[in-house]
């Protein structure tokens, strides 16, 4: 009985040793595609692309189209640190004014979004909007009234609708923010350089021209004469 036992339990701890080490495996093969599909697209791009150690992560860094773009893994923190876990993240950043202030995320960054004492929740009614996805957050009624156009609307809520991230955006009068968190690797290079050029276009987009940024403006004075 105590032999049988004894075999059982050898077999048991095979099993789970064989499923560990396929796990750990698998994950140095995708870690070793992300480097070099990073790499590639790093020195195509013309960014600067730092290896890391042999199993360790990489990371890009650099400017693109006058954007800059950070890529890098991190750990996404849960209420339950039992089930925090590794993503990719993506960063875009423009460096120029676009809104004062707004935030908008999708459900997994709603904690953040809530802790940002000087912006209130925005209530947008509108076809083009995703609101039971999306959480939209806002300085300034008025002035956000005028920004989310409806073009506007259907560009953010296809950044949002990225498939597998979790995103978040922040405007201010001094950069725009675009985060994207995901658990896939981003190790396919064509689908990487797609996303990436798709997501500086939609970017671009949401830049107010000239003549909205000084309709703008007066509601952002306003705003401060009122208070």
């Amino acid at each position: 009985m105590w032999r049988y036992i004894v075999s059982i339990w050898w077999l048991l701890w095979g099993v789970l040793s064989f499923i560990l080490l396929g796990t750990t495996i698998w994950s140095l093969i995708i870690l070793f595609q992300q480097k070099k599909t990073w790499s590639v697209f790093a020195k195509r791009r013309g960014l600067v692309y730092n290896k890391g150690t042999l199993a360790g992560p990489c990371e890009i860094s650099g400017t693109i189209d006058g954007l800059s773009i950070g890529m890098f893994t991190a750990t996404q923190m849960k209420e339950d640190s039992r089930k925090n876990r590794q993503v990719t993240v993506l960063q875009l950043t423009q460096g120029t004014p676009l809104f004062d202030s707004m935030a908008i995320g999708t459900p997994e960054m709603l904690p953040f979004l809530n802790s940002l004492d000087a912006l209130t929740v925005y209530p947008l009614e509108h076809d083009k909007w995703d609101k039971k996805h999306n959480h939209l957050f806002s300085k300034n009624k008025k002035a956000a009234d005028v920004f989310l156009s409806e073009e506007r609307l259907t560009i953010l809520n296809k950044i949002l609708k990225i498939p597998n991230s979790d995103n978040l955006i922040l405007l201010d009068l001094n950069q725009g923010v675009f985060r994207f968190e995901t658990n896939n690797p981003l190790h396919d290079l064509a689908k990487l350089d797609s996303l990436v050029t798709k997501l500086i276009a939609a970017i671009k987009k949401l830049t107010p021209s000239e003549a909205e940024y000084k309709e703008l403006s007066a509601l952002y004075t306003e705003e401060i004469k009122e208070k």
